[in-house]
């Protein structure tokens, strides 16, 4: 079995620009990619083509900056 980089939750949120809370909510209520396990290894994290594909159904949007 090929190994596949996983992507740690801290690159998938800089990647996402999603906040952490909200990125935990969004998960429990499976509107965001599954986190996957390599054999053998205890990192569980998310493979680049599902959060690229995820990207490309959500892209993020601009925050408004308020005084």
């Amino acid at each position: 079995m090929p190994v596949v980089e996983l992507l740690s939750t801290d690159k998938v949120l800089a990647l996402t620009q999603i906040p952490r809370s909200t990125f935990y909510k969004m998960r429990s209520k499976g509107r965001f990619p599954k986190p996957v396990r390599q054999p053998r290894q205890l990192m569980v994290g998310w493979r680049a083509k599902d959060i690229a594909r995820w990207l490309a159904l959500n892209p993020p949007t601009p925050r408004v900056m308020r005084d």
